[in-house]
C-alpha cells in the first residue's frame, strides 16, 4: 500500500500520515498538494514535506518508530523495544 507522510522539514518527525483507498480497498495515489490540503489546521504548511512509501501493512508505533532523513526525503523504519 503506498502510504504518504508530511514531515517537519528540520527535524524529520512525522507529523501526519495519508492514504488513499478506493471502494473495494485497494491503495490509490495522490499528489503532494492533496496530502498537504488535508493537514490539519494546526500544521504549518510551510514547515512540512511530504514523501511516501509502499508497506506491506500499517505499523503501530508500538512496532515501529518512523522518521524522515531530512536531507534524502526517506522513511526510516526502527523497531521499537518492546517491554
Amino acid at each position: 500500500m503506498e502510504v504518504y507522510f508530511a514531515y517537519d522539514k528540520e527535524t524529520g518527525k512525522i507529523v501526519h500520515m495519508h492514504r488513499v483507498v478506493n471502494t473495494s480497498g485497494q491503495s490509490g495515489t495522490c499528489t503532494v498538494d492533496d496530502v498537504l490540503r488535508v493537514l490539519p489546521d494546526n500544521i504549518d504548511r510551510n514547515k512540512v514535506g511530504v514523501t511516501s512509501a509502499t508497506l506491506d501493512q500499517m505499523l503501530s508505533s508500538r512496532q515501529r518508530s518512523l522518521q524522515v532523513n531530512v536531507e534524502t526525503g526517506e522513511l526510516i523504519q526502527s523497531a521499537t523495544a518492546t517491554d
